[in-house]
């Protein structure tokens, strides 16, 4: 930051997978989310770090009072707000078919859960995306529309197996790089950067900085905005 003072203040939500099948390991911090789509059924496999949800876990407020209430959209953790950073973690076993989605709340502010369940159940995951895409731009579009997908099909399995017999806390200690067969990472903002103060401009600046100080090149976002002066 002492490098780039414009950032100063910026913060991004952080939802990444890593697939070593059988294995799924998802880091969470932010209102980012990820759904495990099983079968028929769509379950969220993150908790949104937002003011509303933890209303809701104290209990003063009511699930469906939270969709609605009008600071739904206050997060109280993300990636550069404090020092000392938090995250959520947890390990999942995969099945065959599975199918894992993180998104931005550009999508699922805008699209039901059980319309998403749907387009993912019924296409292609290229077109599924194509279509959620289209979908949240025509329900209003309001926010940075962000997806990524993968389906555990045998190609994927077959290239995320591990290699190695030892144990996996041990495993991932001595080499964690062996984590790294599939990498879903989402770095979401309001317009492909969040700046607390909700400036486009300022929100372009802090992707640029993070993808350059990742080394990742020139950032590109994995879904689409419904126009270029889209809030």
């Amino acid at each position: 930051m002492n490098q780039h003072p414009e950032c100063k203040g910026m913060a991004t939500t952080l939802t990444a997978t890593v697939i070593r099948f059988p294995e799924l390991h998802l880091l969470q911090v932010g209102d980012s989310r990820a759904y495990l789509l099983r079968g028929k059924t769509l379950q969220a496999l993150t908790e949104d770090h937002t003011l509303v949800r933890k209303m809701v876990n104290e209990g003063v407020l009511s699930p469906e009072e939270a969709l609605t209430h009008p600071k739904r959209h206050v997060i109280i953790n993300a990636l550069g707000i404090s020092p000392e950073q938090k995250f959520d973690y947890r390990q999942i076993v995969l099945r065959p078919s599975d199918q894992v989605l993180l998104c931005s709340d550009g999508l699922y502010d805008e699209v039901p859960e059980s319309e998403i369940r749907d387009v993912l159940l019924d296409h292609s995951p290229k077109e599924a995306i194509q279509r959620l895409v289209s979908a949240a731009n025509a329900a209003g579009g309001k926010d940075n529309i962000s997806i990524t997908l993968a389906v555990l099909d045998d190609k994927v399995m077959a290239g995320t197996r591990r290699f190695d017999t030892e144990p996996d806390v041990k495993s991932s200690k001595k080499s964690p790089l062996k984590w790294l067969a599939v990498l879903l990472c989402l770095l979401i903002l309001a317009g492909g950067a969040w700046y607390l103060g909700r400036s486009t401009e300022m929100g372009k600046r802090a992707r640029n900085f993070i993808y350059s100080s990742l080394g990742m090149g020139s950032p590109h976002d994995t879904g689409q905005k419904k126009s270029a002066g889209a809030p």
